[in-house]
């Protein structure tokens, strides 16, 4: 750098701050007099040490302005979050067509993906290729994205986490479907997703309540994952009260085809005596929200559900919560 005289770099200075000269220092407007005597390291130096500071002291300034208007908004009564949803309600009609329509597509496309990638997963080879080339993580972001919203991709996803819980093999036994079933469900016991699965499956269950196929299905999915996960699984399960779920779900009275309600009602009660089985905090739990009466009720209404003595050793506690007064 060339040196500069004092009357020409005073002029820059003051050309640079013109804008808000008043709010900085005063001893940041002029250089000293014996800035004359220095050589032109040291002037380029103290030169950019002044234009960042100044640099600063302007970004402050700045920012100011933002900082009251926020101030003024706080007092006028209003918040960020509502002038928000004022300019979203202003919105072009044309661009919230276009956004629900695209929505709606994504919604879809999902719906035949994890249909089609349920059908792959029932022979059990598949089911494992399926598992470890992105199929658990499409089941679980269709969950998440769509499960409470749509019944369809809600059911669907639950179908492919099933497959992916039974390990696959629809139907003809030998070895090799025997083997890689076995894999498959070990593998997906200890991937990091079956630990939300279960709480993404209860959360997309109460928000359809309404449904009793969404419910029915879900429980059922849900019973499978207990069968896995055993304790780690129930005690999650119950910390998120899945107990009145099951309660209510067992309330609920349709005139559908009693057949079909037969099957639709042994998944809930299936899903309730898994949590029950060794599981005393579970088992105290449900005697006092009555729903082993329930389940009683149920059975006697539906003789045709069997569980091939699945649930045999909760005989007892069915029987002794009968006698047990409610409190």
């Amino acid at each position: 750098y060339t040196l500069l005289t004092k009357r020409e770099r005073k002029k820059e200075e003051e050309e640079e701050v013109s804008f808000e000269s008043t709010d900085l220092d005063e001893d940041d407007s002029d250089y000293d007099e014996e800035d004359d005597d220095d050589n032109s390291e040291d002037l380029s130096a103290k030169r950019r040490a002044k234009e960042a500071k100044m640099n600063t002291r302007a970004n402050q300034m700045l920012n100011s302005p933002i900082r009251k208007d926020k101030h003024d908004l706080a007092k006028s009564g209003k918040n960020l979050s509502s002038l928000t949803s004022e300019i979203v309600m202003k919105k072009d009609p044309e661009v919230l067509r276009k956004e629900y329509y695209i929505r709606r597509d994504k919604m879809a496309f999902s719906f035949r993906a994890i249909v089609a990638l349920t059908k792959l997963a029932e022979s059990a080879s598949s089911s494992f290729f399926i598992l470890h080339n992105g199929g658990l993580r499409a089941a679980t972001e269709c969950l998440r994205k769509y499960g409470e919203t749509s019944s369809s991709c809600a059911r669907a996803s639950f179908a492919l986490i099933r497959q992916f819980a039974s390990g696959g093999g629809g139907g003809e036994e030998n070895g090799a479907d025997d083997f890689f079933s076995s894999v498959t469900a070990k593998h997906f016991v200890q991937t990091e997703r079956f630990r939300i699965l279960p709480l993404l499956v209860l959360r997309a269950v109460e928000a359809r309540m309404e449904d009793f196929d969404v419910v029915s299905d879900g429980l059922k999915c849900l019973w499978t994952l207990i069968a896995l996960g055993g304790d780690r699984t129930r005690k999650q399960l119950l910390k998120s009260n899945i107990a009145f779920t099951i309660r209510d779900a067992l309330a609920v009275s349709k005139d559908d085809d009693e057949q079909y309600r037969g099957r639709r009602f042994k998944r809930v009660i299936g899903c309730g005596l898994a949590m029950c089985l060794d599981c005393t905090d579970a088992q105290e739990l449900f005697t006092r929200l009555s729903i082993p009466g329930l389940i009683r009720a149920k059975l006697i209404e539906f003789p045709s559900i069997k569980f091939s003595g699945e649930f045999a050793d909760l005989r007892e506690f069915l029987a002794s919560a009968k006698k047990k007064p409610t409190q």
